[in-house]
């Protein structure tokens, strides 16, 4: 290559890395590559300029992660540095979580059931939270919602896609598990094990918050009992008793 071909190229490279893009993703302002996520180098034994992925691409990410979870809302409240553990139940919830999140785990699930108002839902967020910011996506649903969204689509050719949706995305967080205006009935059930089934199939990560514990969920639909123990590994699956004085909300 002449020196020319090098000094052409060099241009090239200049010329595109000194491009700006007014418009940046997540609003993140990077002076390296100027808002284009790539920065250009010029490799001279194959004679081309190419692009490398900037490092802001990752702090953009999660910000796309959290902003497309449903999460973004409680993101800085709800946090493992601000979960009140000043009783051994809560210390035994955090570190049962904190335990959860040291390892990737790529198949496991996470359930907490139990008592109202006990941190269930801090938790789960946290680890939700935590996780999106180690790259992973997201999907926050209320167990409500869900069911009235797969009840909608059920008997159409949406509905498959549907459950895909649930069942395929990384990390799933599902709030108020099987929380209904009543008991759940067969068909609650039946959606529950489904999704479950499905993620646990699929090998990936689930976490559940519920007002029913565990030996609660056998009595209402064992296979769905027991596909939980096998996706939580038992050891990421914590009952909280009814005890009103467990309630935060109340003090």
């Amino acid at each position: 290559m002449t020196e020319k071909e090098k000094l052409e190229l060099e241009k090239e490279a200049e010329i595109k890395n000194g491009a700006i893009d007014e418009n940046p993703r997540e609003n993140v302002d990077c002076p390296f590559c100027k808002n284009k996520e790539t920065i250009f180098y010029v490799d001279y034994e194959k004679g081309e300029v190419f692009g490398r992925y900037c490092s802001c691409v990752k702090e953009r990410n999660i910000k796309t992660y959290l902003r497309t979870s449903g999460l973004s809302f409680v993101a800085n409240a709800y946090t493992f540095d601000n979960f009140i553990a000043d009783t051994p139940w809560q210390k035994y919830i955090k570190d049962t979580a904190l335990e959860y999140i040291k390892e990737d785990y790529n198949t496991t699930g996470f359930y907490i059931g139990g008592q109202v108002g006990a941190g269930k839902s801090h938790v789960c967020s946290a680890i939700a939270i935590y996780l999106i910011k180690k790259g992973n996506r997201c999907k926050y649903v209320r167990w409500r919602d869900f069911t009235s969204e797969a009840r909608a689509c059920m008997n159409s050719e949406d509905y498959k896609d549907f459950m895909k949706e649930h069942t395929s995305v990384k990390l799933l967080y599902v709030d108020d598990f099987l929380n209904t205006p009543s008991i759940p009935t067969d068909s609650d059930l039946k959606l529950a094990y489904d999704l479950i089934n499905g993620r646990y199939a699929n090998g990936l990560n689930t976490i559940i918050s519920s007002e029913y514990v565990l030996p609660k969920i056998h009595d209402f639909y064992e296979a769905l009992h027991s596909r939980i123990v096998e996706h939580t590994e038992q050891k990421y699956c914590l009952s909280i008793p009814k005890d009103i004085g467990k309630d935060q909300r109340l003090k």
